[in-house]
């Protein structure tokens, strides 16, 4: 850990030692308790750390992670979990910009001293899986377990507080499937999580080497999910922030895929185009150089984690403008309830309304039937048709209800 001297020795027999070296580890600073990896990029090269945690320090691990040839060398960037591991992930990123942003040093240490350690100690967080260049999915939270521990562990997602309310859950440890080449799948189940012991909520991820992907009813597009883990259900990883795709206005959702550029699917694109509808056939059709299952596996409230014909004609139902069609944002308590946030489309025409910000999913002077989840009218909503728009009429030029 940072400000700390530590002596090493070699021996051949344990009885007679080499001289001492001794080697410090790089000191706090005075107004940061960790994170100053490098100084500046002077010349080619990352000079020492200078006592400060500024950009650099990101950069810096940002660049290791991009695989930059300008990069430092891994053992300077590779910070993250209390036994570091010897690569470097989007957690390395997340935790030079916590040092950045002045957190705390985040993990206990008294126990490693002992050789007995404390959960932080033995536990790394998730990850972003870099499946296909860590692509976001629509119906899918895709991580790395990224554990250096063969202890049973849950996993935690919970729903970005920005878009209440918050429900924790987590991965179902039974419905695990190793899917080959497109990874692991599992989905998630409430809580509250139980004491260590129960095998539905605690189970061994290290075998989870190709990605894990996480499917429920509250995964949707559009949305940030907070993803931890705790072997004693007392102490967490802190979050890794695991996004789906962003809603590719004007439609609900769809955008599974860019182009199909060098035998290869690219990322989502913010547009729903005949590319996605082909993506899921190509799947359907096992051609060569798919898209994985995570990206095509999109029909039903909770995905089944099989391509089928449903998910191709889900994939033209996107295309052609038609609404999300499950009101499974926020299931709370098990109920599932309308609230699209963020998205600024209601209508009579079946889209719905109901968030607990009744102007996150109506526009100004659009009220909402709570009972129905509908909006009363939808002036200034997006719209494929005048069929969208009832009473108003569409511009097929903005795409919005007048």
């Amino acid at each position: 850990m940072p400000g700390n001297l530590y002596d090493i020795e070699a021996t051949e027999d344990n009885v007679d030692f080499s001289l001492t070296l001794r080697v410090s580890t790089t000191s706090p600073t005075p107004l940061r308790e960790f994170g100053d990896l490098v100084g500046g990029y002077i010349a080619g090269f990352w000079t020492a750390p200078d006592g400060m945690v500024t950009t650099d320090d990101s950069i810096a691990v940002t660049k290791k992670l991009a695989q930059s040839p300008d990069a430092p060398l891994l053992a300077r960037v590779d910070i993250d979990g209390h036994d570091v591991d010897e690569r470097v992930t989007t957690q390395d990123v997340y935790r030079a910009v916590d040092a950045f942003n002045d957190a705390s040093f985040g993990f206990g240490v008294t126990g490693c001293s002992t050789g007995t350690c404390i959960p932080d100690c033995s536990l790394n967080a998730p990850a972003m899986v870099f499946d296909e260049a860590g692509f976001t999915k629509d119906s899918y939270v895709s991580i790395d377990p990224n554990t250096n521990s063969t202890a049973a562990v849950a996993i935690r997602v919970t729903r970005d507080a920005t878009n209440l309310p918050l429900v924790d859950r987590y991965v179902d440890c039974t419905s695990l499937e190793d899917k080959g080449a497109d990874g692991w799948y599992a989905s998630l189940i409430d809580g509250p999580l139980p004491a260590p012991g129960d095998a539905t909520y605690y189970c061994d991820w290290s075998g989870v080497t190709t990605g894990l992907h996480i499917r429920g009813c509250s995964v949707v597009p559009g949305n940030d999910y907070l993803v931890a883990m705790t072997i004693d259900g007392v102490e967490f990883s802190y979050d890794v922030v695991i996004p789906t795709t962003p809603i590719p206005l004007p439609r609900e959702f769809g955008d599974l895929v860019g182009a199909f550029v060098a035998d290869a699917w690219t990322a989502p694109d913010g547009l729903v185009t005949t590319n996605d509808i082909v993506a899921p056939l190509r799947k359907f059709g096992l051609a060569a150089n798919a898209a994985i299952l995570a990206r095509v596996d999109t029909d039903g409230a909770v995905p089944n984690a099989i391509i089928a014909s449903s998910d191709i004609l889900r994939a033209v139902r996107a295309f052609a403008g038609d609404p999300f069609g499950y009101d499974v944002t926020d299931c709370v308590l098990g109920q599932c309830v309308p609230p699209r946030p963020g998205i600024m489309i209601c209508s009579n025409g079946g889209r719905s309304c109901g968030h607990t910000t009744i102007a996150a999913d109506c526009c100004p002077g659009v009220t909402c039937d709570l009972v129905l989840g509908e909006c009363s009218n939808n002036a200034n909503m997006a719209c494929m048709s005048d069929a969208d728009c009832c009473p108003a009429s569409c511009d097929a030029v903005t795409q919005f209800c007048e």
